[in-house]
């Protein structure tokens, strides 16, 4: 017997799992349902949509007995009673709290962004300035007319993450810190809590709002009538199923202009090198596939003698160290940690990786990106469908060595032209 109370219970102890095209139904059945909650809380009312819908298939196939199916639903209810003690007794809390400033008066563009992964670039070549919102993280002393504001908004929305409902009124007092009238707030992608609750103090307080895609999404998100840029076709006829006010913009949150100067002459000063995005858990594959995955790739840069950078995510830098340490004991491997894009892109020839939105990020910056499918269950089909050959899909160890060894020889000025007719076949154009 096994006890499976969020999606991260699903995807570490469960052997078995849905293939994409079954996920994908039920991931949109969540957005559409999460979409008639409040923005502020559309981010929870998905995850808690997308585990009851996947917990009940589970156990229509038979992947989780009906003891399980039915002990995680009482279980999820004393962890409820037990958050709400937990909320009525913590005086401090870890939060988000934006500092008072003075945004210059020439600044059109403001952003909120909680990493350098998420700060937006917008205009052909990024030469828009954009003021970044200045903020803390800190532990602080919730006052009891704060808590009891959370309290009325959780009984209003039967919404019960009481550090979400925390943030959510702590933003709401230091929002005033800022004057935000008369400029354009564009918010990189919007999938952390905090990037949520922000928009919908904006929207709460008639201030508009943009969100920016810049990867290749395969599974579309509802952003509940907000403006949304993207950049390529695919993300437009994905996120066209759940949004109307969708647009295509040629913004990019990496500075090509950088990568090009010193390109041509990249290879010719270290030897060729591999980059690996390690999959973070998207409860799409489960646990057990995603060691085989990286079993893989340890295995075959050790056979070939490649060097390979890892990219660890940001939010796995310090829970998954240890793990990931443990999984790559070839000397041919090391993992990285920076949180640059261009500083990891400058150092690698050739990009792999199962569904990250960096691999459309590398394709930009003109690295060949090789898409594992090694269980059968292929993402990023358009993607690689219109790449020319740049991005391309293996099923299996042996095919992903010889892949390697093909883009190990082609040259940048080969495949440039490739480059060219993909981003046309995508929708991208570069000036």
């Amino acid at each position: 017997m096994k006890l499976y109370l969020s999606l991260n219970d699903i995807y570490t102890k469960n052997e078995r799992r849905l293939n994409c095209d079954s996920f994908k139904k039920i991931a949109i059945k969540s957005q559409l349902l999460s979409s008639q909650k409040p923005f502020a809380f559309h981010h929870y009312f998905y995850y808690l949509f997308l585990y009851k819908n996947i917990m009940r298939e589970y156990w229509h196939n038979g992947f989780i007995t009906s003891f399980e199916f039915i002990l995680a639903k009482i279980l999820r209810f004393g962890r409820l009673a037990k958050g709400f003690v937990f909320f009525l007794y913590k005086q401090n809390w870890k939060i988000y709290h934006i500092l008072p400033q003075n945004i210059p008066d020439d600044i059109r563009y403001i952003t909120i962004a909680f990493s350098d992964r998420t700060f937006p670039t917008i205009g052909h070549t990024g030469n828009f300035e954009i003021y970044g919102i200045k903020y803390t993280k800190k532990n602080r002393r919730i006052p009891v007319k704060q808590k009891y504001c959370a309290f009325k908004y959780a009984l209003k929305y039967r919404m019960f993450d009481f550090g979400w409902l925390i943030q959510y009124v702590c933003f709401s007092d230091s929002i005033k810190n800022i004057d935000i009238s008369k400029r354009e707030v564009i918010v990189e992608e919007c999938m952390c809590i905090e990037q949520q609750l922000l928009c919908a103090l904006l929207r709460r307080n008639s201030v508009g709002f943009t969100i920016t895609q810049r990867g290749v999404m395969d599974i579309p998100y509802c952003f509940q009538g907000a403006k949304i840029l993207v950049n390529n076709c695919v993300t437009y006829d994905a996120m066209k199923l759940l949004n109307n006010d969708v647009k295509y913009e040629q913004f990019y949150p990496i500075n090509l202009q950088k990568k090009k100067c010193g390109s041509q002459n990249k290879r010719k000063n270290r030897e060729f090198k591999l980059g690996y995005l390690t999959d973070m858990g998207n409860f799409i594959i489960n646990f057990i596939d995603k060691k085989k995955m990286d079993e893989i790739i340890n295995d075959v840069c050790k056979d070939l003698r490649m060097p390979c950078s890892v990219s660890i995510h940001p939010q796995e830098k310090e829970r998954g160290r240890e793990y990931y340490e443990n999984a790559f004991k070839s000397s041919y491997v090391n993992l990285r940690t920076e949180l640059k894009l261009e500083e990891y892109f400058s150092n690698i020839d050739l990009l792999i990786g199962w569904n990250s939105t960096a691999l459309f990020q590398a394709f930009l910056f003109e690295i060949p990106v090789i898409v594992l499918d090694f269980f059968a269950d292929f993402q990023l089909k358009d993607f690689v469908a219109k790449s020319e050959g740049v991005v391309v899909c293996v099923h299996t160890k042996k095919e992903l060595a010889c892949r390697i060894n093909e883009f190990r020889e082609i040259s940048l000025e080969d495949v440039h032209e490739k480059y060219i007719r993909a981003r046309h076949n995508l929708g991208i154009s570069l000036q």
